[in-house]
């Protein structure tokens, strides 16, 4: 089986998985896929026209610009689905690249050159423009609860995750 196929194959997995074909290290544990993805856009991957139709057909964005800014917005929307806010701890080392981005949005948004399609995909998706302490504080908050209802417990001083560390430090304070 061709390598189009196999990598096809995992793109179509990846949208019925995720709902979008935007493989990306935040998200995505297989690293081949990122980098045939990569790949195509750079031009260094040969395609038959049926092969750029099927991914025109998913969805696959041929401009690393635009797929760039989308890979971003789906980790930020995958961190705020699993943890109910965008907030990151400056210890999170992992996360460093998207708690960047996500302040580069909102300086630009700031700054009047945000793109209104842009603006309006991260307003849909939560993003608050804001980052007063008010916000900060239900951030966290939305945090604690989403980790409550998760693992059925309050965070404890036996810190297992990063996460269970920033909370537990926010709630004793």
């Amino acid at each position: 089986m061709g390598s189009f196929i196999i990598y096809f194959r995992k793109l179509l997995l990846l949208k019925d998985q995720l709902g979008h074909c935007y493989p990306n290290w935040g998200i995505v544990l297989d690293e081949n896929l990122i980098i045939w993805a990569e790949m195509i856009r750079s031009g260094k991957f040969l395609l038959t026209v049926k092969e750029k139709e099927q991914l025109i057909n998913l969805g696959f964005e041929f401009d690393s610009e635009k797929a760039e800014w989308l890979n971003m917005y789906y980790w930020a929307d995958h961190l705020k689905n699993k943890r109910g806010s965008f907030t990151i701890d400056p210890s999170e080392r992992a996360l460093q690249p998207l708690r960047e981005w996500i302040g580069y949005q909102k300086l630009k948004h700031q700054k009047g050159t945000l793109p209104e399609d842009k603006i309006v995909l991260l307003e849909k998706m939560g993003l608050r423009w804001s980052n007063d302490k008010t916000d900060q504080w239900e951030e966290r908050f939305k945090q604690l609860c989403a980790f409550i209802k998760e693992k059925d417990s309050i965070p404890s001083s036996i810190k297992r995750n990063n996460l269970e560390k920033i909370l537990y430090n926010w709630l004793v304070v």
